[in-house]
């Protein structure tokens, strides 16, 4: 396994490598400043459990929350003949100042990558025994997450298209026989379902970016319940031109809708155009089923959707 912890206010990362692994790749001679000697918190987030009393035995069960996770690291420094145990004190100081704000670490294994934000709950530790070896000093930090969850390093991306791809490629030139001109790259999805899936450990939000070719008027993006619920929608009160482009948030804590503006080379506050109907759809586990619609020229609106996988642990 690696951590890295990259600091966005000092634009700058450290890599934390595994010390064992480092020595068979590099024949007993490891590449590196910082080692793992332990890390904890790729589980153990703790839940807060919500309940009420009962006249009965026992409670009657509401729901769990995860508290904070505490991410704790203790590691090794190995000085080199670019940088002195002076200097690398210095360095991880620097990288885990408390003050610095939001870090973003990521652990990597061998199949798959994982990241959470989190901040500094204090200066670096430096073992005391240690502080006068010239091979090595431990170390420990904690890292406090406020949201809890590991998210999939890359974004799962899909669109929701009326287009379908068509195109097969078993062609003889010049065709002869009685062949129809022309060749179908693309079809007409009549109800533009799609299956989005949620691999995760819980439900997670989305980003819709819509994305206009010509006029589209009221754009509504529907998610098909499989349970017989009613159907959840999102649905905007507006008229798209070419070339406009609009995207909505549902993710919890961050909520928004938010038009492109050329001129600013920004994304400005576009809430009014919701519907007030409208659901901020998120994404249970499992199989999703979205498609889309609107009062005019449906073919001309294109929509990316975004969203990450959320853990409870990794």
């Amino acid at each position: 396994m690696e951590c890295e912890i990259f600091n966005k206010r000092i634009n700058k990362k450290l890599v934390i490598k595994d010390y064992v692994k480092e020595l068979y790749a590099t024949d007993g001679v490891p590449k590196g400043n910082y080692f793992f000697l332990k890390l904890d918190g790729l589980g153990e987030a703790q839940a807060d459990r919500h309940t009420m009393e009962s006249n009965l035995d026992g409670a009657i069960y509401i729901r769990s929350t995860l508290a904070e996770r505490e991410v704790t690291i203790e590691l090794m420094m190995i000085p080199d003949e670019t940088k002195s145990m002076e200097s690398l004190r210095r360095e991880l100081s620097q990288m885990l100042n408390p003050k610095a704000g939001i870090l973003e670490l990521t652990y990597l294994e061998d199949q798959m990558s994982y990241r959470i934000d989190a901040v500094s709950d204090h200066v670096p530790t430096f073992m005391t025994e240690d502080y006068l070896s010239e091979k090595g000093q431990r170390v420990t930090v904690t890292l406090i997450a406020p949201d809890p969850f590991w998210y999939g390093l890359e974004d799962e991306v899909h669109y929701l298209s009326n287009w379908v791809g068509n195109l097969e490629w078993d062609l003889e030139f010049p065709m002869s026989g009685n062949q129809e001109s022309g060749i179908e790259l693309e079809v007409f999805n009549g109800d533009g379902l799609v299956t989005l899936t949620n691999n995760g450990d819980e439900q997670t939000g989305a980003i819709f970016t819509l994305v206009a070719s010509s006029e589209v008027k009221n754009p509504n993006i529907i998610r098909i319940m499989s349970d017989g619920t009613a159907n959840q929608f999102i649905k905007l009160n507006t008229t798209m031109v070419a070339g406009d482009q609009i995207r909505i948030i549902t993710m919890t804590g961050s909520k928004r809708v938010e038009k492109w503006q050329d001129k600013t080379q920004t994304w400005i506050n576009a809430f009014h155009l919701i519907d007030l109907t409208s659901d901020f759809i998120q994404l249970d586990i499992g199989e999703n089923y979205l498609r889309y619609e609107t009062e005019s020229n449906p073919n001309q609106l294109a929509i990316k959707v975004e969203y990450k996988l959320r853990y409870v642990g990794v």
